[in-house]
């Protein structure tokens, strides 16, 4: 989570851990998860993992989602609970981070103590580091399936909504993150979707279109949008209010 998203140019923080993941299989090397290890133990609200509260002063690194702030712990109870802002375990928490990274070294000392060391393979072809992922490809920016323009043909009138930028001083058009924006309460699109073209043209089947929007406390200009079918959808208006 980034506090300012959108606002100045629009800062879009990526999660490491899910390229820390395909690294570590591709290389076949432990990769050790906080998400994995400690997700159970949040949900079930287990004391030092509890997450409803933080530990650190209400500040901009502790707004939740549609600007709620995140309820700051006593000081007699900050010790049940795990983060201190949105973001980052609380001080006394981080040693869960060198568990978890003490934890391969010692199981590997365990299995060596018990003999359970495996026989190495010997093969020229595993020798050395693997090549490149994807030989012969170019690396991509993002893992995500970026409508982009192709989106533009949809839109058949609006007032106020607009395809630009979220961040224009990025430096590649999919990381500046166009899109369709409405700045201005009141502001509406109409958007016309060919349900034939998704294969769903007999009577008897339905298409469902799903339709998104972002709000968010830490994006700019966002808030609820209403729906409002005009043809062939059996459906009503709706007053969506999430992301």
């Amino acid at each position: 989570m980034s506090f300012g998203d959108g606002v100045f140019q629009g800062r879009f923080n990526r999660q490491p851990e899910i390229d820390q993941t395909v690294l570590g299989q591709y290389y076949d090397v432990p990769v050790v998860s906080l998400r994995a290890a400690a997700w159970r133990l949040m949900h079930a609200g287990i004391d030092g993992f509890k997450v409803d509260k933080v530990t650190e002063g209400l500040n901009q690194h502790n707004m939740g989602n549609r600007s709620q702030t995140i309820p700051l712990a006593d000081a007699a109870e900050q010790q049940a609970f795990f983060y201190r802002d949105v973001g980052h375990p609380d001080l006394s928490k981080e040693k869960v981070l060198a568990e978890l990274a003490i934890q391969p070294l010692a199981m590997a000392i365990e299995e060596v103590a018990a003999g359970l060391v495996l026989q190495e393979r010997q093969d020229e072809r595993l020798q050395g580091l693997p090549p490149p992922m994807t030989a012969g490809t170019r690396d991509s920016a993002s893992a995500t399936c970026y409508t982009l323009e192709a989106f533009k043909p949809l839109v058949k009138d609006a007032h106020g909504f607009e395809f630009q930028p979220e961040r224009p001083e990025a430096r590649t058009f999919r990381q500046q993150k166009w899109g369709l924006s409405g700045l201005q309460p009141g502001d509406w699109a109409e958007l016309e979707v060919d349900t034939e073209q998704l294969g769903v043209a007999s009577p008897v089947q339905h298409a469902m279109v799903g339709f998104v929007h972002l709000t968010s406390a830490n994006v700019a200009h966002t808030g609820v949008s209403f729906e409002n079918p005009l043809d062939s959808c059996d459906t009503t208006p709706t007053l969506p209010d999430s992301c």
